[in-house]
């Protein structure tokens, strides 16, 4: 029996309106277990971030410098650091809440010298406990940082294009690493400056481009630490990633924008931060750290004038760059240094502290989750693998025989799926086929290469493990980027038991390889 067209018309809207109704329904379970997992991840930072932070009472390994820097800035104690102002201010303005007033004699940790024979700047722990000094409240400011890390971290891979539950399972496994736990529960500049670089490319690379405040921010890493430059290279690739996948002019002109408006809103915040250094100390201060170091010679007649001159102050922070751009490439050798290529195999953890009570003994030490590590490692052994071949098939040239047979001419190319895949069409439609998937696989892993480029190529003074913690990030979204391939991982309303089970295993493996570090990041 016909149907009607009223009939027909009615059954196609009741369809509409049930497809409509399970992909809200499916949007809505994704969006409740993705913000449970986010909560449940923050909640178990939190915790491990606030756990026995007040131990121990005394500054281990830069705590020393920084604690120090924080309370030259809030009483107006000039200074020199190779580091920008950003993070330091961001303790000094902690400190000047939770203690005002002065308090400059109980807050020298350093001792500050020229070594003659190198012409650097020694700054070595005077080995003083903290006593009074509000340490506390400094390790909590960083710790709260270090708690926004994992989160940070999981809308970075989202940017890039990778489903909650990777991403979440990503946002985790920063939880659970005791390196970057450890680092973030100090008070220390690292974690700070990948925080924002993190941020900046978040914003950049998301599906909402907004490449100023991105911009903004990745200006802010580099004002607390000139080492966030290394974030600058993925939107390098990025821009390449463009130029190789579309032939459209117009594209590679706004990504080329967008490039533009991210670094040069960076520099400009760095410039007008470091500037900061103008409002907190005077030129004449300035200026005499300077000559005590013994790194410049004002004169007698220059003495009484040249702190309220222009010219003066241009040239203290000329001696200033100067130095600080020496500093961050050259410098003398130290004992808990480890050049590059060993920081994949997580040499050399860095001991920070130990006391012995005759039974046992405590130790902290600066060492990562193994399971969590050594599997980032791999990760990125298995990324060089595809990405050279990758590069071999991008290379090849199409196969070309000659036809003896077919009514084909002598020197006509054979056409072969394999070739027809390599072919410029084939490539562009594999990578209009796979979108996302592998531009973030790009990114993740030139963002690899770039974190470790300066190391290799420019950085000749003592390098510690903490140098590779913005490798270790990528290196650890490339290793979700595999299991999430491995496993079919999208969102978290498309699980089904098989996938759980693994997750589960997975999980189970990351905890065990946080246990058995625990006792040397807690000082156990």
């Amino acid at each position: 029996m016909p149907v009607s067209n009223e009939r027909f018309g009615s059954r196609q809207r009741r369809n509409k309106v049930s497809v409509k109704y399970a992909l809200e329904m499916s949007a809505r379970k994704n969006k409740t277990f993705t913000l449970a997992a986010l909560a449940a991840i923050l909640a178990v930072s939190t915790v491990l971030h606030f756990w026995r932070i007040s131990y121990p009472s005394r500054p281990l390994f830069d705590e020393a410098h920084f604690a120090t820097y924080a309370a030259d800035y809030a009483t107006h104690r000039a200074f020199y650091d190779i580091h920008p102002p950003f993070g330091k201010l961001m303790y000094a303005a902690v400190l000047s809440f939770v203690m005002p007033g002065d308090f400059s004699g109980a807050s020298e940790f350093i001792v500050t010298k020229l070594n003659p024979k190198t012409n650097h700047l020694d700054t070595t722990d005077a080995g003083l406990p903290f006593g009074d000094f509000p340490y506390v409240p400094l390790r909590a400011a960083s710790a709260v940082v270090g708690i926004l890390l994992p989160l940070v971290f999981y809308g970075f891979l989202r940017a890039l294009g990778l489903g909650t539950v990777g991403s979440s399972l990503g946002a985790l496994f920063v939880a659970l690493e005791n390196a970057l736990l450890l680092d973030t529960r100090l008070i220390l500049l690292n974690t700070m400056f990948i925080v924002l670089g993190l941020a900046a490319l978040t914003l950049y690379f998301q599906n909402n481009r907004r490449p100023v405040a991105g911009g903004v921010v990745w200006g802010l890493a580099l004002a607390t630490k000139l080492s966030a430059i290394v974030f600058l290279a993925p939107v390098v690739i990025g821009y390449y990633l463009i130029r190789s996948s579309t032939n459209r002019k117009e594209n590679h002109i706004f990504e080329r924008s967008l490039g533009k408006k991210f670094f040069f809103a960076g520099i400009a915040v760095l410039i007008l931060i470091s500037s900061l250094n103008l409002v907190f100390f005077s030129t004449h201060d300035r200026l005499n750290v300077l000559e005590s170091l013994g790194w410049l010679y004002k004169g007698p007649a220059a003495s009484s004038s040249a702190g309220s001159t222009f010219l003066a102050s241009v040239g203290a922070t000329a001696v200033d760059v100067a130095l600080s751009l020496s500093n961050y490439v050259e410098g003398p050798p130290h004992p808990q240094g480890s050049p590059w290529y060993l920081w994949p195999a997580m040499q050399i953890p860095m001991p920070f502290y130990g006391e012995s009570d005759g039974a046992s003994v405590k130790q902290i030490v600066l060492q990562g989750n193994y399971v969590i590590w050594f599997s980032a490692t791999l990760a990125v052994v298995v990324g060089f693998a595809v990405f050279y071949r990758y590069l071999r098939g991008y290379l090849r040239p199409p196969l070309t025989m000659l036809a003896q047979e077919g009514g084909r001419k002598e020197g006509d190319v054979i056409s072969r799926p394999s070739d027809e895949a390599n072919s410029p069409a084939g490539r562009q439609r594999n990578t209009e086929r796979t979108g996302a998937d592998v531009h973030s696989f790009f990114l993740l892993l030139g963002g690899y290469i770039g974190a470790l480029l300066p190391f290799f190529t420019l950085v000749r003074r003592s390098t510690f493990l903490y140098h590779y913690f913005p490798a270790l990030l990528f290196a650890i979204g490339l290793l979700v980027w595999f299991l999430a391939r491995a496993l079919r991982l999208e969102d978290f309303d498309t699980l089904n038991k098989k996938q759980i089970f693994f997750l589960s295993l997975i999980i189970l493996a990351a905890v065990g390889g946080f246990l058995w570090t625990a006792p040397v990041t807690y000082g156990l």
